[in-house]
């Protein structure tokens, strides 16, 4: 049983409310946009927070709930899910890369300019579009 529905396991609502901490660690992320470092410091942390929980929750059941997706009918959970999961993915990628030139030009001393404004951008677009297909996957199987 859930916090937010008695149909969720727990571990589920509790996915909710860090993916919820880490959006607001985003926007925070965002508008200390300087110094670099620790903008750099907090998108990482939240990256590697949501890799985590990729990992050991998201990926888990979807992997364990795969027959649900084939074959696809068309069903809106499906593609909720689908959808859901390709945005996610490309996210985590491009936090990951990301985090991976924040460390090395924190390690090599270099300048913290790891990526292109509009490609940081899109990153928390995407993310925060993940998120939303996150929430919405929630309430279409939970509540």
């Amino acid at each position: 049983m859930g916090l937010f529905s008695p149909q969720a396991a727990l571990i589920y609502d509790i996915n909710l409310i860090i993916q919820a901490a880490l959006v607001i660690m985003l926007v925070l992320g965002w508008i200390k946009k300087k110094p670099y470092r620790v903008h750099g410091i907090i998108m990482g942390v939240a990256t590697i927070i949501n890799l985590v929980t990729v990992l050991t929750i998201m990926a888990p059941s979807l992997i364990v709930n795969i027959d649900a997706l084939i074959p696809y009918t068309g069903d809106i959970g499906q593609s909720i899910t689908i959808v859901h999961s390709i945005v996610g993915s490309v996210t985590v990628g491009l936090g990951l890369l990301f985090a991976g030139r924040f460390l090395f030009k924190m390690r090599n001393n270099d300048p913290l300019l790891c990526g292109s404004r509009r490609l940081m951008y899109a990153a928390l677009a995407l993310w925060l579009y993940s998120f939303g297909g996150g929430v919405a996957f929630y309430v279409f199987y939970y509540l």
